[in-house]
């Protein structure tokens, strides 16, 4: 049996990693974290989750009107009600929302015991009900600095996982100066910032028509038409896009910018698996030492897999970055200038232009390690 996807529901930012550690067991995977509206709702269906928690402290305004969404649209998600104490009355309420269970200091039941146990019951009842449409897998490519090839692979992993028949989205979150669509040679049609301008309510279909796609058959929807635009997006924006998405695609590829903001921090937190691309010199590995630690405080660090761009013979080696980090290396991708450089100035992805290549075969390793 995989491990029960559980989502985090909470007005309060500092209470998720509170929450987080009252469900810390081996068989229960908190995928996600979500504020107590509607989008939690929409990003409960898109993780696939199996139990969903709610903050009832800190969400007691919109707490059962979220709980009777999910009851009601997630046939297949059990909701949760985390409480300091709870009065008949408010119980009663709880109940008619479709909540399973109410934790408090003085229930039966502690919080893991809970969630497995809601989950025991409905996936014993459960057969009838259709599966998602897609099990999708989000994965952010980031680096802690700029010119290492973070696009490139990006580009080239979406393209690698369409040709296998996958369906895959690349976003370009790189919002000021993101050019993912040149790796792809695709007109940049209106990103991200016209998408959010224009829209005040998204849905699949609105996001669908603002992304090109590739003879491959993957799906991007590119940055932003010109850098100004990039303030328009807001971390909730992305929030929801990833959110939305996600059962539509089985891959999902963010190609982050060289920078913390709150836009690639929310990514990073929607992640399921976050590559940290390094490159055989000091200035790379310390700016990757730096992130990681970030990493740690906001809890992400168990997402991290470390590949090396661009490797080759050097004193800088896998073996010394595996113990710089302390960490072990998932994949190391060959140097292959020409190879890249043409691929670029062609718009002709590498495993497409040269699919027999070192750095093609590489490629398609790493997509298999993952």
């Amino acid at each position: 049996m995989g491990k029960i996807k559980t989502i985090v529901i909470t007005d309060e930012e500092s209470r998720r990693y509170d929450i987080r550690l009252l469900l810390n067991d081996e068989e229960i995977a908190v995928v996600g974290y979500a504020t107590c509206d509607n989008s939690a709702v929409d990003k409960a269906a898109g993780l696939n989750c199996a139990v969903a928690v709610i903050d009832y402290e800190y969400c007691k305004e919109t707490a059962f009107q979220v709980a009777s969404k999910i009851y009601n649209s997630l046939p297949l998600c059990s909701v949760l009600l985390i409480a300091e104490n709870m009065d008949l009355d408010t119980l009663e309420k709880a109940m008619s929302s479709g909540v399973k269970r109410v934790i408090t200091p003085n229930s039966l039941f502690n919080p893991i015991e809970a969630v497995k146990d809601v989950y025991n019951f409905e996936s014993s009842r459960s057969t009838g009900y259709s599966e998602q449409v897609h099990e999708s897998k989000v994965i952010s490519i980031f680096s802690g600095s700029g010119g290492i090839g973070r696009t490139t692979i990006a580009a080239n992993m979406g393209v690698s996982l369409a040709k296998q028949g996958k369906k895959v989205l690349l976003i370009d979150i790189c919002l000021q100066f993101g050019n993912a669509n040149l790796f792809l040679d695709l007109d940049s049609k209106e990103g991200i910032a016209e998408l959010v301008q224009e829209n005040n309510k998204l849905s699949i279909e609105i996001i669908k028509g603002y992304c090109s796609t590739h003879v491959s058959g993957l799906q991007l929807l590119s940055s932003t038409k010109s850098p100004e635009y990039a303030e328009y997006v807001t971390a909730k924006h992305i929030e929801s896009i990833i959110s939305l998405v996600r059962p539509f695609y089985e891959y999902i590829i963010i190609d982050c910018p060289a920078s913390l903001s709150e836009v690639t921090i929310t990514a990073l937190e929607n992640s399921d698996s976050i590559l940290m691309i390094v490159d055989q010199t000091i200035s790379s590995l310390h700016s990757a030492k730096t992130s990681l630690m970030i990493f740690e405080v906001l809890h992400l660090e168990e997402k991290i897999q470390i590949v090396i761009s661009r490797s080759q013979k050097s004193t800088i080696n896998s073996k010394y970055i595996e113990q710089f980090f302390e960490m072990s290396i998932l994949h190391e991708l060959p140097c292959d200038w020409a190879a890249a450089l043409s691929s670029l100035n062609r718009g002709i992805p590498i495993v497409q232009l040269y699919p027999k290549s070192k750095i093609a075969k590489s490629i398609s390793e790493l997509i298999y390690r993952l």
